[in-house]
C-alpha cells in the first residue's frame, strides 16, 4: 500500500503527519469495552474481532440481504445461532464489494495491512487465507489487548459508559501498568431520552445507585449530578450525548416538574418527548458548566430505528 495513501501529494499534510506521528495517542472518544483490557484474553477469531462487534459492518451486511442469524449476531438474551466463524467470514468476503468507498473498508484494509501484514485485496477465493493469517496471529502474545495498547503508544483512551455503571473495571485498570490510562466517559442517553427502550428501568437503576428516588425532577437531576461526580472521581473528563437534534428548551422549576411527571407516567406524546430531550440538553449543559465535564454532542443520531431488530438483538451501541 502507498505510504501516502491518505495524504496524496499534499506536502504540508505529510509534514504535519510525520511530526505528529511521533507523539502518543490521546483518544477522547471511543467504544472499547474496558473489560477487554482488564481481562487481557486473546481475541477469539477474526469474526469476533472485526465483524460481530462492529455495527457498521453488520448493518451493511444486513442491507445486502444477510440476516443477523446467518452471521451469528448475539441475541439480547446472550444466545446466538450456531454458525462457524469461518462461514461468517466467507459471507463477509462475498459482500466485500458493498463496502467500496466507505470508512469501514478504509479502516479494515488498514488493519489488514498494518497489523496483519496482508497486502492484497480481500476476495472470495482468498477469504480462507485471510482468516487463517489473522487467526494465527491473534493467538500470539503480541496480540493480547494490553500488548497492543502499548504498541499503539496510547497515552489516554476514553471509553463510553452507561449512567449507572459502577466503573469497577476502570478502578481495577487504574492499578495496572500497561503504558497509558483508560478513563470513563459519562453517557446518560439511557435516562435522558424517554423514547429509548428501557428508559423506565434505566431511571430505576439510576435511583438505586445514586440514593435518590427520582420521583421528582429535582431528585432525578440530583441523581445525575451524583453520577457525574462518581465519573469524575474515576477520571472522567467528558460526557457523551446522542441527540436527534440540538433543540433546547428552558423551563422554570414548576414546568420541569410537570413535564417530568407526564414523562414518568408513560402516557406522553411525541411532542412531550421532544420537549424533555430539549430540556435535558440544557440541564446537562448547566451541569457541565458546574463540574467542568466537556459535552460531546452527536446530533442527528438515529439508533435502533428497526424496532424488531432492537427487540431481538438489543439496542445499538
Amino acid at each position: 500500500m502507498d505510504k501516502n495513501r491518505f495524504l496524496g501529494n499534499d506536502g504540508l499534510a505529510r509534514e504535519i503527519y510525520e511530526l505528529m506521528s511521533e507523539f502518543p495517542i490521546l483518544s477522547p472518544h471511543g467504544h472499547v469495552d474496558p473489560r477487554i483490557l482488564l481481562e487481557n484474553n486473546a481475541f477469539q477469531n477474526p469474526v469476533e474481532l472485526l465483524i460481530t462487534p462492529d455495527h457498521y459492518v453488520t448493518r451493511m451486511l444486513f442491507s445486502q440481504g444477510v440476516s443477523y442469524e446467518a452471521i451469528s449476531i448475539p441475541h439480547a438474551d446472550g444466545t446466538r445461532s450456531d454458525v462457524e466463524p469461518r462461514v461468517v467470514w466467507r459471507i463477509f468476503a462475498q459482500n466485500w464489494h458493498a463496502f467500496r468507498s466507505t470508512p469501514s473498508r478504509i479502516w479494515i484494509e488498514e488493519i489488514f495491512y498494518t497489523l496483519f501484514k496482508i497486502d492484497e485485496p480481500l476476495t472470495v477465493a482468498r477469504a480462507d487465507y485471510f482468516y487463517d493469517q489473522i487467526n494465527e496471529q491473534l493467538h500470539t502474545p503480541e496480540f493480547l489487548p494490553q500488548t497492543l495498547f502499548k504498541k499503539f503508544n496510547i497515552e489516554v483512551m476514553a471509553t463510553t459508559d452507561a449512567t449507572s455503571d459502577s466503573l469497577n473495571t476502570h478502578l481495577e485498570l487504574a492499578k495496572l501498568n500497561f503504558g497509558g490510562r483508560v478513563i470513563p466517559t459519562f453517557r446518560p442517553d439511557d435516562v435522558s431520552d424517554p423514547q429509548r427502550p428501557g428508559w423506565k428501568s434505566a431511571v430505576s437503576e439510576l435511583a438505586k445507585v445514586s440514593g435518590e428516588d427520582c420521583a421528582t425532577f429535582a431528585s432525578y437531576r440530583n441523581a445525575l449530578r451524583n453520577r457525574r461526580d462518581h465519573f469524575k472521581r474515576h477520571g472522567a473528563t467528558a460526557t457523551d450525548h446522542g441527540v436527534a437534534n440540538c433543540e433546547t428548551l428552558i423551563l422554570d422549576s414548576k414546568e420541569q416538574e410537570k413535564l417530568f411527571a407526564v414523562i414518568s407516567s408513560g402516557n406522553f406524546s411525541k411532542e412531550d418527548a421532544n420537549q424533555f430531550r430539549a430540556m435535558m440538553l440544557v440541564e446537562h449543559a448547566r451541569m457541565a458548566a458546574d463540574d467542568g465535564l466537556v459535552m460531546q454532542i452527536h446530533p442527528g443520531s438515529s439508533r435502533s430505528h428497526n424496532h424488531e431488530i432492537a427487540k431481538i438483538y438489543g439496542v445499538a451501541p
